[in-house]
């Protein structure tokens, strides 16, 4: 969601000939035959988005992804595979996109809208049975007519839900980081140079060493859009399950982006393979084209997550092991279990051409993360 996030990028679609399609994509590095990932039994009107793998030591594979209806509402469903990624099949919702009325001193009433968007689901076994399962999202109200300007993400915040399952019964919402009173963090307050920060986004989850991490992006800006020099994706920990939070460091800004002709790096994603762990970030605003969208995932090694360093080449530059180029007219926002082998990386597209379902998620067929 850092330069145009993939709804905000639709509403201009809908609202401009041109949208954001811009021009042809260099696919040299595309993975051949993306299959589409259709849900059974969902009813997505708009579509479906921004995925989130994780599965349970059983076998059994849980998705979690946002469920688009175009151009207000988005919320969470939750989805089970049984065959490692082939087929998934609909669960439930564990939250709902709600309408709500502001009245002013004035007097005048605004309409507007809660989302939840963007999930990380993250299975927990070091937690009591009915908290092992948990949901991240972020929440935030958006005003009518729901322009991408129309995004207060500064009222935002990311929330956890909880479960003994995914098919059972999910708490309600709990505030993690976020200004509001009750919140178990103030972003802005945990470090010096976070003081500029005013909304954050797309969180992503893994535990390593008993420790929960969560990559998130976040920016100066109270609609989540501009100031990009200032736009980076950070790294939390909590070594008490999720109940206190604290900085660990930057991982991408502006300045990588640009090594890369890209204004932000956003939409990450932390995923484990062969007890290595990798950064899946979704680059976005190119500078040397039209294109100005989510352009596809980079797949990042993570040298050291407890000190949030990626690897890096010999001029500083992230080492890049794999990159997925979209086919579509924009996407990235992937993630990747390694039981998951049927489905492989799960990648998120927007096709113009797909309506009512503009917003997809494909099978990339990729079963490995890192370099062979």
């Amino acid at each position: 969601m850092a330069w145009l996030s993939g709804f905000a990028c639709l509403f201009l679609v809908l609202l401009t000939v041109e949208g954001c399609a811009g021009s042809s994509r260099d696919r040299s590095n595309a993975v051949p035959e993306l299959q589409r990932l259709k849900v059974v039994g969902d009813k997505a009107r708009n579509g479906i988005f921004d995925a989130s793998l994780e599965y349970h030591s059983d076998g059994t594979g849980w998705m979690a992804y946002s469920s688009i209806e175009i151009p207000e509402y988005v919320e969470t469903h939750v989805a089970k595979s049984e065959d490692n990624g082939k087929t998934w099949t609909f669960i439930g919702k564990p939250n709902s996109s709600v309408d709500f009325q502001r009245a002013a001193k004035s007097g005048k009433v605004t309409e507007g809208v809660w989302r939840h968007e963007t999930p990380s689901l993250l299975f927990d076994p070091l937690d009591v049975p009915e908290r092992r399962w948990k949901l991240f999202t972020n929440r935030y109200p958006v005003l009518k007519p729901f322009g991408p300007t129309d995004r207060r993400m500064s009222e935002g915040s990311i929330e956890v839900q909880y479960a003994s399952s995914p098919d059972g019964v999910w708490s309600k919402p709990i505030c993690v980081i976020g200004s509001s009173i009750g919140c178990r963090a103030d972003i802005s307050k945990m470090d010096a140079s976070l003081a500029d920060v005013k909304s954050m986004t797309e969180p992503g989850t893994i535990i390593h060493n008993a420790t929960i991490y969560m990559s998130m992006d976040v920016s100066t800006k109270e609609n989540g859009l501009g100031d990009w020099e200032r736009y980076r994706v950070i790294l939390l920990a909590s070594k008490d399950r999720g109940v206190n939070w604290h900085y660990v460091g930057t991982l991408l800004n502006h300045n990588e982006a640009m090594r890369f002709k890209y204004r932000v790096f956003t939409g990450t994603s932390l995923v484990r393979e062969r007890g290595e762990i990798y950064l899946m970030a979704t680059p976005s605003g190119a500078t040397r084209k039209a294109q100005q969208d989510h352009d596809g995932t980079m797949v990042m090694e993570v040298a050291d997550i407890s000190q949030a360093k990626l690897t890096r080449d010999g001029i500083g530059a992230p080492v890049v092991v794999k990159r997925i180029t979209v086919e579509k007219q924009s996407g990235g926002l992937a993630d990747y279990d390694e039981q998951n082998t049927a489905g492989g990386i799960v990648f998120s597209q927007i096709s113009l051409f797909g309506m009512p379902e503009v917003f997809q998620l494909w099978s990339t067929g990729e079963t490995r993360v890192g370099a062979p």
